[in-house]
């Protein structure tokens, strides 16, 4: 390939970052353009990038890969996206597979697999981490990790007050299909099955009452 492949790279652990970054920046045809802490600081610059695919964590304090992929996917859905993450967990695996994301690699994987996943992506060829399927997907869980945003939280007091779908849609000022899918991010986040469990997750985690 005569041109780099320009990546811009999310992940708020700056020396897991700096790490990453060097090691991309070492293969060939490979250009790590930008390195941001987390999501609010990749919507401030993502307009006035160049970029050819986007290597972005889950786990982050300030907006959480899920937010950020529903963003991005609003705002700039041609940009290819690669999950780089800690986590092997069979909903995330199913839930970025239903949003067309282009690879899922795991951090405790060979770094080649986000290399094969990155020039995939840039190649229009989705690459999900063997690691993950060959191990039938594990369920580990780190719940401190689980950051829910202002807006999941709006829909969450409106559930504990066990409102329905069209009254809570009606009061927060969205579509009913936007409030479903909020309801199913905010699922797969708290790794619940359903209502019920969510809100005792969020009572749990003093979100609500």
């Amino acid at each position: 390939m005569s041109t780099a492949i320009k990546i811009v790279l999310v992940d708020d652990h700056p020396l897991l970052r700096i790490g990453i970054k060097d090691y991309l920046d070492a293969i060939p045809n490979f250009e790590v353009v930008s390195d941001l802490t987390g999501g609010k600081a990749l919507k401030e610059k993502v307009a006035s990038l160049t970029l050819d695919v986007l290597v972005l964590d889950i786990s982050m304090p300030d907006e959480d890969g899920f937010t950020i992929v529903e963003w991005l996917q609003k705002h700039h859905p041609k940009i290819p996206i690669v999950m780089y993450s800690m986590h092997n967990i069979e909903r995330y695996y199913d839930y970025f597979q239903a949003t067309h994301i282009m690879g899922y690699v795991l951090k405790s994987s060979d770094m080649q697999e986000l290399v094969t996943a990155i020039t995939k992506a840039v190649q229009g060829e989705r690459y999900f981490d063997p690691k993950i399927i060959k191990s039938g997907v594990s369920y580990e869980y780190e719940e401190n990790q689980v950051q829910f945003t202002a807006e999941e939280q709006k829909v969450l007091y409106h559930l504990a007050t066990k409102k329905s779908n069209i009254e809570i849609a009606q009061e927060l000022s969205i579509s009913q299909q936007q409030l479903l899918q909020t309801r199913k991010t905010m699922l797969l986040k708290a790794d619940v099955r359903n209502t019920t469990e969510l809100l005792t997750f969020a009572r749990k985690k003093n979100i609500i009452e």
